[in-house]
């Protein structure tokens, strides 16, 4: 889940967070340093962002490639010392970043796709179902967890479920 200034990742397997961490980087981060590479507006640097990978800017393109290094570090070494994934889903508004999707997918040399909750379709406009689909799976997981073994749930999650969930009301409601 790319988010304004984190990026979320979390490893489920078999209906089951079994790994979640954070990496400090997320789209406001890639517009600020546009912003300030291009004298822009904030306002203006966010649009740009949004161009990614094909935008007719090189300093925008430059910026993003840059920017990228680190998370694509994360990401891989991540992979490495952990299970693979079949698959892995995009969201939050980051993944409205051009290329962005395709970027995460061939950093990780698997399949990756822009994560739609089923249950957003009719939730207006893209950029809004793409932003909500993370709240909504960090929602659901403490419902796929065992009422067994609820201690199989890492630490944090209840606390990623109520921030995200903060969050989504302050930005979208």
């Amino acid at each position: 889940d790319i988010g304004a200034f984190s990026t979320q990742v979390g490893l489920l397997a078999h209906d089951m967070l079994e790994q979640a961490w954070t990496i400090p980087w997320g789209g406001m981060t890639l517009a600020a340093d546009i912003a300030r590479a291009t004298s822009a507006t904030m306002a203006q640097a966010v649009s740009q962002s949004l161009e990614g990978f094909s935008s007719s800017n090189a300093v925008v393109r430059e910026t993003l490639q840059r920017q990228l290094r680190p998370v694509r570090d994360s990401l891989q070494a991540w992979l490495l010392h952990g299970l693979k994934p079949d698959a892995v889903v995009v969201s939050g508004l980051g993944a409205l970043i051009d290329g962005m999707v395709e970027w995460v997918g061939q950093c990780l040399g698997l399949k990756a796709v822009v994560g739609r909750s089923a249950r957003l379709t009719d939730r207006g406009e893209l950029s809004r179902q793409v932003a909500l689909s993370g709240a909504m799976g960090a929602l659901a997981a403490p419902t796929l967890l065992s009422a067994s073994a609820p201690s199989s749930a890492p630490a944090t999650l209840l606390e990623r479920v109520v921030d995200r969930t903060r969050r989504i009301l302050i930005d979208y409601f």
